[in-house]
């Protein structure tokens, strides 16, 4: 059975740790940690010169755990992400060199969307099928985007990925959830350094 980005954002419930490492020891520990208190899926973000090292080490020590690689922004690191053992990947955008690169590895691709054309860009490359996930980077002063809403209320349900506190503003804010078109389902993101 083909993994696919959906399960793995089921699986991810309800936090998805996102992990910037440099120590590979400290790495094995901390996803050791993490599995034992429930975790099954996490990212290695690849803004670090050791974090492919630790993400094959952390493949190594835990098989069961799903582990994906973030922060993709080459495409040569697709390729390079799955050699380490990544089983999907995440970047912070979309452009097609992205796309084709993660189609060419092979892992499912979660492309971070911020703006109605990101969005039908994701869908029209096949990203999503009434689905949208988003990766909403929040900060306290910033506004939601009107667009962001447009995509909410587009898809029939929608993976929103934000930091805890975020997701209850906009369904607070701009009135959503399951009433209506769209479901809205929340995936918090916690980043752990080490």
């Amino acid at each position: 059975m083909t993994l696919t980005m959906e399960a793995v954002l089921q699986r991810a419930r309800p936090v998805l740790p996102v992990l910037v490492l440099e120590d590979i020891g400290l790495a094995v520990d901390l996803a050791g940690a993490l599995q034992a208190g429930g975790v099954e899926v996490l990212e290695v973000t690849l803004r670090t010169e050791r974090a492919l090292d630790a993400l094959a080490a952390i493949r190594q020590a835990f098989p069961q755990l799903l582990v994906g690689a973030g922060t993709l922004i080459h495409s040569a690191q697709f390729a390079e992400a799955r050699d380490a053992g990544a089983q999907f990947a995440v970047s912070p955008g979309l452009t097609e060199r992205l796309a084709a690169a993660a189609e060419g590895a092979g892992l499912p691709y979660l492309p971070g969307v911020m703006t109605l054309d990101g969005g039908i860009a994701s869908t029209d490359g096949g990203y999503s099928a009434g689905d949208m996930a988003f990766l909403l980077e929040w900060k306290s002063d910033l506004a939601i985007d009107a667009a962001i809403v447009r995509m909410i209320r587009l898809y029939s349900r929608v993976h929103l990925l934000t930091r805890a506190g975020a997701f209850e503003v906009i369904l607070e804010k701009y009135r959503l959830g399951t009433s209506g078109k769209s479901t809205v389902n929340c995936l918090v993101t916690a980043q752990l350094s080490a």
